[in-house]
């Protein structure tokens, strides 16, 4: 689940979300755009604040397996 979604599912808006994770709110901001991945310390946090909804590896585009040509 992206942060995006996570956030939109439980009404949190940047603000709340950057004092969950001890961010600043534009930071969030980049977080969900894509802009910005975070560090290793703020993602252990995200996994911990969102039950591991979202995780370190929901920041990652990678193609689905029949994408990459992958049977």
């Amino acid at each position: 689940m992206t942060l995006s979604d996570y956030m939109a599912a439980n009404n949190l808006r940047d603000w709340q979300m950057a004092e969950m994770l001890g961010v600043s709110r534009p930071q969030v901001s980049r977080y969900r755009s894509g802009k910005s991945y975070p560090p290793k310390e703020v993602a252990e946090v995200l996994v911990r604040v969102t039950n591991g909804a979202v995780t370190a590896n929901d920041f990652l585009e990678m193609p689905a397996p029949d994408e990459r040509g992958a049977a």
